[in-house]
């Protein structure tokens, strides 16, 4: 039997898309880490699968080391953002955890706040490199499942409104749809790892995990195509947390400069092994316009 630790685990959309590939491997049991254990996984895609939700406090050394224990595979979507009262930044800590505890296949998410450039960034690249661990590295943008769950279109009576605060609507921003993209991204990697015949550049490599690049005003546009209402884009400042409004107010400085200037999409490798990415106005047609259509008959 083959082990895997997801963290977080299925009550997010990355850790859910991750699971969803993980357990279709046979003889697969995966551990959904949470800090929020008690909440039962009812979810029909995991019905007669070997998922276990496992505590796991991640800004605390212990929690992590105990909750990746005997797990072939590590899957960690953690930053220093994210840390709750950590010493050290705990992805960092993840992959010492990982280290320590053998783990044979590690893969990591870097969150679409993330700057490419930073210096955290390249520190885990180092760090990465100079260990012993197989591993592999995907870069993901904004999750177009977001844009449903955190209601960020709204149908109002007379017109949609695009709501997303701090971020500039002609801001591009690079997108990645999980169902597709990372759930078949996971799925191809842990198959080559399982395998062997990958392609040269898969392991030990961070990849850019998003099909195209777009920015509000262009989901303005798609909508707008597919709608009899207008559509009106509305950015409201300190609408979220203060580390997502630092990030974003970043992202409008930068404008996605530099690493992420690139004609590459999707990633040359990440299609080489099978990924199907999907667009954004795919997913305005096929899931956002039909997700509103359901909130309206409500």
């Amino acid at each position: 039997m083959t082990v895997a630790a997801v963290v977080p685990g299925a009550d997010t959309i990355l850790g859910h898309a991750t699971i969803e590939a993980l357990v279709q491997f046979p003889g697969m049991a995966v551990r959904s880490l949470t800090a929020k254990l008690g909440l039962p996984i009812s979810d029909p895609a995991f019905t007669d699968k070997n998922v276990m939700p496992v505590l796991c406090v991640a800004s605390k050394r212990d929690s992590v080391g105990a909750s990746i224990a005997g797990a072939d595979i590590v899957v960690a979507v953690l930053d220093e953002a994210q840390a709750e009262a950590a010493d050290e930044p705990q992805l960092e800590m993840m992959i010492d955890e990982a280290i320590r505890k053998h783990t044979k296949l590690f893969i990591w998410f870097q969150p679409a706040l993330r700057d490419t450039n930073g210096d955290a960034t390249a520190r885990i690249l180092a760090k990465l490199k100079a260990s012993s661990l197989c591993w592999v590295g995907l870069s993901t943008g904004f999750l177009m499942e977001s844009i449903i769950e955190d209601q960020v279109v709204i149908e109002t009576t007379d017109s949609f409104h695009i709501d997303v605060p701090v971020l500039r609507p002609e801001t591009e921003v690079l997108w990645t749809h999980a169902q597709t993209d990372i759930k078949s991204a996971v799925e191809r990697i842990v198959y080559f790892w399982e395998m062997g015949g990958a392609p040269a550049k898969l392991f030990h490599n961070l990849h850019v995990l998003a099909a195209q690049r777009a920015s509000l005003a262009h989901l303005a546009s798609f909508l707008e195509k597919r709608v009899d209402k207008p559509v009106k884009v509305i950015t409201r400042p300190k609408g979220r947390t203060a580390s997502v409004t630092r990030a974003l107010e970043s992202m409008n400085d930068s404008k996605l400069t530099t690493a992420l200037e690139t004609n590459n999409l999707p990633s040359e490798v990440m299609t080489e092994i099978g990924v199907p990415f999907e667009t954004l106005d795919w997913f305005v047609e096929h899931e956002l316009i039909p997700a509103l259509s359901r909130n309206v008959s409500k």
